[in-house]
């Protein structure tokens, strides 16, 4: 059994976690860490002082789809009449 340190980090407004596993292996550890990481997250897998495995931001997010320009500026017409 070896003692591995896992890091999460997130965006600037957010804290980062650091975790202590003891695991059999090296791949073992990477599950771990893999499966403690949630979206907008990036993660490190520490063995003592040498760094195993990184990943950066994970992303799930769906391609943005291109929004159509048909008559939608009609339906904003009349708000926009009643702001002026």
């Amino acid at each position: 059994m070896y003692s591995y340190e896992i890091r999460t980090f997130e965006r600037k407004w957010r804290s980062s976690l650091i975790m202590f596993a003891q695991c059999p292996n090296d791949l073992a550890a990477i599950m771990v860490a893999r499966n403690v990481t949630r979206k907008g997250q990036a993660v490190e897998v520490w063995r003592g002082d040498r760094l195993i495995y990184r990943v950066g931001l994970r992303s799930e997010d769906k391609p943005e789809t291109v929004k159509k320009t048909g008559r939608s500026w009609a339906i904003r017409l009349p708000r926009l009449r009643s702001e002026f």
